[in-house]
């Protein structure tokens, strides 16, 4: 037993021996220098399920807008398609900026399905019911947009989440607005 023992105390010594030499720096010192760990690379679950919704809410209401351009004769429906455009695209550009900087996945893999859904809301419709029917999905799509970036810009854990939100809410809040106007504007029209 004896020499059973000192075979086991031998080996634990070689064994400490062993690790005590094969680390070259403590683990405090690894720590301190493995500091790639930032925002930048890391983004909590809520930022990163906002950086997507507004993605998709973005090219959602970008494409019910290009329809909108091509298929209503109403000329207010078309400055408004015109202007959401115009002003999402920008919006969309910062976004896939920022989603870079971030280090977020590309999700251009689903961009298509997503555009098809948009554009098959409004298949078959055409006239004052295709009108009433782009205005009225397009400003529920604000309003869930809206309260997607007044969250972010309020709870965002990432500064460069929160300051992207707040720069694109005021031009949210606008085409919300106008959306709301032109739905009314275009029910009084129909009568309803």
């Amino acid at each position: 037993m004896n020499i059973r023992a000192c075979f086991i105390l031998f080996a634990i010594a070689v064994l400490a021996a062993f690790g005590a030499t094969s680390c070259e720096k403590s683990g405090t010192q690894a720590a301190r220098e493995n500091t790639d760990l930032t925002s930048q690379k890391i983004l909590s679950i809520d930022d990163d399920d906002f950086l997507t919704r507004a993605e998709k809410s973005e090219i959602t209401q970008t494409t019910l807008s290009r329809v909108a351009l091509d298929k209503s004769d109403n000329e207010d429906v078309r400055q408004f398609a015109h202007r959401v455009i115009t002003n999402y695209e920008r919006a969309l550009a910062d976004l896939r900026d920022l989603m870079k900087a971030k280090n977020k996945a590309d999700s251009s893999a689903g961009i298509e399905d997503l555009r098809m859904e948009a554009i098959n809301r409004l298949h078959g419709l055409s006239g004052s019911a295709f009108d009433h029917e782009f205005v009225s999905v397009i400003a529920a799509e604000q309003q869930a947009t809206l309260a997607n970036f007044d969250s972010a810009a309020e709870t965002a854990a990432d500064p460069d989440i929160r300051n992207y939100a707040n720069g694109v809410l005021p031009l949210l809040r606008e085409d919300f607005d106008s959306a709301v106007a032109l739905e009314k504007k275009i029910n009084a029209k129909n009568g309803r």
